[in-house]
């Protein structure tokens, strides 16, 4: 019989079931006087089975203890083949991780008004549960709270009104008229889902051989609704390649992007007045953000910033000499996988992978402690002149590149100086090379091509001969 859970508020409810074994729970149920009804107490809560419908009653929560694999569980799941409905009635106001998992003939599921949170896991593995009940009085979907059912493969996204709380699956348009995208609703889309590892020396020794990762790479395209990118709605999406922006978004929330290390480039646009703090954290290959706001509010570290993880292991090389070997397996690793290295270093981080609320999860973020010798700051970020994103640039030692330069600003980083004249001059010699917006805006004379003559022409400039 499975312990009963520790977290219960009545010991000697605890002390009296943990008592009987799981023989003596059906004797019971043979002998009542009606075989079909199984009834009990889990913690402050009464449940019976009836007709192979368990209805939950009581105030409270439905508590498990989930710990690899020790599973403590309410004592109705030893009946879980036979349970084809469950009621929650009023009054229950949760239920935690792998409550209801594993139940292969649920089907059909009613959730109260005081039941406003999905736990991970919870609803895991139920291949025929087609109809959930009362779902809109859920307020927080949690990481794989809806995984391997029927719903979500009928349902990939969990819109309501007009908010997207929950994605599955790989249809990446989201439906037109969603207005939000809620905290995580993109985080069971992790890169796990989306990679498959190959091991190309499989005959070496373990610290020897090398796995080579396969990506399944998807973009995600958002309609014109949306307004509102929350905290986190992205985060962990490592093998999304592209993102567009609408014109209609205005707000970009705290961590919106985190870890999505395979964007490259993005464009915001002209709507969006604010971009959260570490919205787009250790995204280290996007390499371009282009922001057409002139005014647009940057939190810290919106932009450019990522965790160096190689520096960790630089420190402890550092202090123990003798760990050599380890740096290079590590080197190894990192020089053939630096995507998912990155990813399960993240995840493992901040637990993301394990059974967490992703309340707790954003807290463990949120609350972590980059010292400065972990962080790298990369990246072009291009806007206007005079712009917040050119202050941004600047303060944050990033690179800059204008979207409306004068003529003679031929690097396009916004201001007319001694390295324009430098750029020029490299690019005529032939060592350095130009896009075509940089020749328009070098080309002083109008002559296609860029020479000794207009370079001479920022010079004077600059020492006001002319």
């Amino acid at each position: 019989m499975k312990k009963y859970n520790k977290k219960c508020s009545s010991r000697l409810i605890a002390l009296a079931v943990s008592a009987l074994s799981f023989s003596n729970l059906i004797a019971f149920a043979e002998n009542s006087e009606n075989p079909e009804i199984i009834s009990g107490t889990w913690c402050d809560l009464n449940y019976e089975i009836r007709d192979h419908v368990l209805t939950v009653s009581g105030k409270g929560k439905i508590y498990t203890d989930v710990w690899f694999a020790d599973f403590d569980l309410p004592e109705w799941d030893v009946y879980s083949e036979d349970i084809y409905e469950i009621v929650l009635e009023e009054g229950v106001t949760g239920a935690e991780d792998f409550a209801f998992s594993y139940y292969p003939n649920l089907e059909k599921i009613t959730i109260p008004s005081s039941f406003t949170a999905l736990a991970p896991f919870v609803f895991y593995d139920d291949p025929k549960l087609t109809e959930i009940n009362g779902l809109e009085h859920i307020q927080e979907f949690n990481f794989c709270c809806l995984s391997g059912t029927a719903y979500i493969q009928e349902h990939e996204f969990v819109i309501l009104d007009d908010v997207l709380y929950y994605a599955e699956g790989t249809n990446f348009t989201i439906p037109d008229g969603v207005t939000e995208i809620r905290p995580f609703a993109f985080g069971n889309c992790t890169s796990s889902d989306f990679i498959d590892m190959e091991i190309l020396n499989p005959e070496a020794e373990p610290e020897e051989q090398i796995l080579n990762p396969i990506l399944q790479e998807y973009e995600i395209i958002l309609p014109d609704s949306v307004q509102k990118i929350d905290d986190f709605a992205f985060a962990h999406c490592a093998t999304m390649t592209n993102i567009q922006i609408p014109d209609s978004v205005t707000e970009i929330g705290e961590y919106a992007f985190y870890n999505c290390v395979s964007l490259e480039a993005l464009t915001l646009p002209e709507s969006l007045e604010s971009l959260g703090e570490s919205a787009f954290f250790n995204c280290k290959n996007l390499r371009n953000l282009t922001v057409l706001n002139p005014e647009m509010q940057f939190q810290k570290y919106a932009f450019g910033t990522c965790i160096d993880w190689e520096a960790p292991y630089q420190i402890c090389l550092w202090y123990d000499p003798d760990r050599e070997w380890n740096q290079r397996l590590f080197k190894n690793l990192y020089a053939q996988n630096p995507l998912i290295f990155d990813y399960m270093s993240a995840a493992l981080s901040v637990e993301f992978l394990g059974v967490e609320t992703y309340d707790s999860v954003m807290q463990n973020i949120k609350t972590s402690n980059f010292h400065a010798d972990q962080l790298q700051r990369k990246g072009i970020l291009t806007g206007y002149v005079d712009s917040t994103a050119q202050t941004f640039a600047k303060e944050n030692h990033l690179e800059f590149r204008a979207l409306n330069p004068e003529i003679g600003d031929a690097n396009l980083d916004g201001s007319i100086d001694i390295r324009d004249v430098i750029f020029m001059n490299r690019v005529y010699v032939g060592v350095e090379s130009c896009t075509a917006e940089q020749l328009h805006y070098a080309d002083m004379d109008g002559s296609g091509k860029i020479e000794l003559t207009d370079s001479m022409t920022v010079l004077r400039k600059l020492v006001g001969l002319d």
